[in-house]
């Protein structure tokens, strides 16, 4: 109302990028683990690889589900969030297949399935190119029905990383 000293006034363009920032960067924000992001932290933790969950990146606006030195991110993706394009198994169920979605199949919400795919590839190609980041992306199906083969890769790409970082010392 009237009374409040910011009535009438507007935030500039610049205190709105700062805000949304500081709002990204509080980890009491609406970022909670789903039961993909839990799971694989406790593959990575079983098998001892350090790993920080929920990483900010600036650059590319986003933060990434899982974080693993020197520069690996791990998206897990929600098999219907993420329209999963291959037949998965519903979640926790073990008997109901989902025949996976098709580009011009609607999502809830309104959103058409290849938008988030682009939506998707944007997010990964901005980490990849602004960042300098390698992203590794699995679907929560993945992780459910073939956690050694997400593990497999994971390690893969850490000691590739590695590698990549010993030779430019």
């Amino acid at each position: 109302g009237k009374d409040n000293p910011f009535f009438g006034k507007s935030h500039t363009e610049e205190s709105i990028e700062m805000m949304r920032d500081a709002s990204f960067l509080r980890k009491d924000g609406p970022w909670k683990d789903t039961w993909g992001e839990k799971e694989l932290q406790s593959i990575l933790t079983a098998n001892k690889i350090q790993f920080v969950d929920q990483k900010y990146f600036h650059l590319a606006r986003h933060r990434v589900d899982i974080f693993i030195e020197p520069n690996i991110c791990i998206e897990v993706d929600g098999d219907y969030i993420h329209a999963n394009p291959h037949p998965y198994l519903q979640p926790h169920t073990r008997s109901s297949i989902h025949p996976g979605h098709k580009p011009d199949e609607i999502l809830r919400g309104g959103k058409i399935v290849k938008e988030k795919w682009e939506s998707d590839r944007r997010q990964t190609e901005a980490l990849e190119q602004q960042c300098k980041q390698v992203v590794i992306r699995f679907y929560q199906s993945e992780l459910e029905t073939e956690p050694e083969k997400c593990l497999q890769e994971i390690i893969k790409i850490i000691k590739e990383a590695r590698k990549q970082t010993s030779t430019k010392k």
